[in-house]
């Protein structure tokens, strides 16, 4: 909600759901970060040439950096995923997918089983929950059992009109 002044090396520029983010280090902290572009509300652009550090050099990578990732957000080790979509949205995500990861794994007469390898995050559980009762998560269990902690919170917030996030 208030404004912070981050000052960034700038890397590599990554689209994604039609938001530019510039992502790149941030000057006395040493840890890669994000920025939407459309979020940042005053920029001067330093004219002194600053390199990435040697310890970030690498893993700011525009080829590798978000390897495993859904879409923006890089953090926890990437795992694989198993879920179920149910007919029409398994038909839609054999042509389209998740992730280039994914693969079918198993078929029934409604449904279709998918596997992923990616980060379990919050924008991959977006996801998820974007395509509401046409998917559903089957493992991890851990990944299984946020999705659901998350869908009682939605429908404790639904029935009462009071907040019950979840604090990710």
């Amino acid at each position: 909600d208030s404004p912070n002044d981050v000052e960034l090396i700038p890397a590599f520029v990554r689209l994604f759901k039609q938001r530019w983010y510039v992502v790149g280090e941030v000057v006395g902290r040493k840890i890669a970060m994000s920025c939407a572009l459309e979020r940042i509300s005053d920029l001067e652009i330093i004219e002194e040439k600053r390199l990435i550090s040697k310890g970030l050099s690498k893993l700011l990578n525009p080829e590798t950096y978000f390897e495993h990732c859904f879409g923006i957000i890089r953090q926890f080790e990437p795992e694989i995923i198993h879920f179920r979509a149910f007919w029409p949205q398994n038909a839609y995500l054999r042509d389209v997918p998740i992730h280039i990861s994914q693969t079918e794994v198993a078929k029934g007469e409604d449904y279709t089983v998918f596997e992923i390898y990616v980060r379990p995050t919050y924008d991959l559980k977006q996801e998820f929950l974007w395509n509401r009762d046409k998917m559903a998560v089957l493992s991890p269990e851990s990944f299984r059992q946020d999705m659901i902690n998350v869908l009682k919170a939605t429908l404790e917030g639904y029935e009462t009109g009071e907040n019950h996030a979840i604090d990710e």
